[in-house]
């Protein structure tokens, strides 16, 4: 609640009291203050009451809720507040009613049938600033239980990260190895099927016109070859 219509009296210490303790608050909270003005004891402050509650609802203005304040006096002065009509104005209000009449152990029909009450308008006034001041611990609490859950988040996802960056290097590395080796074993075989390798082991290698002679059926009487060793190449006519 932030916008109240306040019922008392403007040279009154209790509306003083808590106008400083309302608007002062250490958390920088604004609110919204108007005051109905209305005599807070006598025989005549019942009506002047309930008629500053109904100028109050007349208004058209949006408030949030109806405060009665009324600082100490005599149980005399007080007594007002016992009134049946006023009692039952309060109780039937349409917006909710907050009190603080009187001293710490003053207790009236208007406290019992008023949505709230409390001690001393000051309490009223510290009781209201008490309400931001949960609501901003609520969120600050939120705030904090969602940084740890966005913080563990993070850490897992960074976590499933480096496991996948570091299975993607090891497969990496894995097929690597396996182009090497089968690099390896290519090079090999290569180096198997060269003509020198093939002389080495003491093949002869037949050529005609510079290229090999794939079959004896190949060659015709008088054709000139070239017989290649590992160690030298002779000259040769088929006869």
């Amino acid at each position: 609640p932030r916008r109240f219509a306040v019922v008392s009296s403007e040279t009154a210490a209790g509306w003083r009291d808590f106008m400083r303790e309302l608007h002062e608050n250490p958390g920088g909270y604004t609110f919204l203050t108007d005051l109905y003005p209305a005599l807070m004891q006598g025989a005549e402050s019942p009506q002047s009451i309930i008629s500053a509650m109904d100028a109050a609802v007349s208004s058209g203005k949006p408030y949030d809720a109806l405060l009665i304040l009324r600082g100490g006096g005599g149980a005399l002065d007080l007594s007002c507040y016992d009134d049946y009509d006023l009692a039952a104005n309060v109780a039937q209000f349409p917006l909710p009613v907050l009190s603080a009449i009187g001293h710490d152990h003053d207790h009236h029909v208007v406290d019992m049938v008023a949505h709230t009450s409390l001690k001393t308008p000051t309490a009223l006034a510290d009781f209201i600033v008490g309400l931001f001041e949960e609501a901003d611990g609520a969120v600050e609490q939120t705030a904090r239980r969602l940084q740890l859950a966005v913080t563990s988040r993070l850490g897992s996802s960074e976590a499933r990260v480096d496991r996948m960056v570091q299975r993607m290097r090891a497969a990496v590395a894995v097929k690597a190895l396996d182009s090497q080796h089968r690099g390896e074993r290519l090079g090999l075989r290569a180096l198997a099927a060269s003509p020198a390798e093939v002389l080495g082991k003491g093949f002869a290698l037949v050529l005609k016109d510079g290229r090999k002679a794939p079959r004896a059926s190949s060659l015709t009487k008088g054709d000139k070859v070239k017989i290649l060793f590992a160690d030298a190449a002779l000259d040769a006519e088929i006869l």
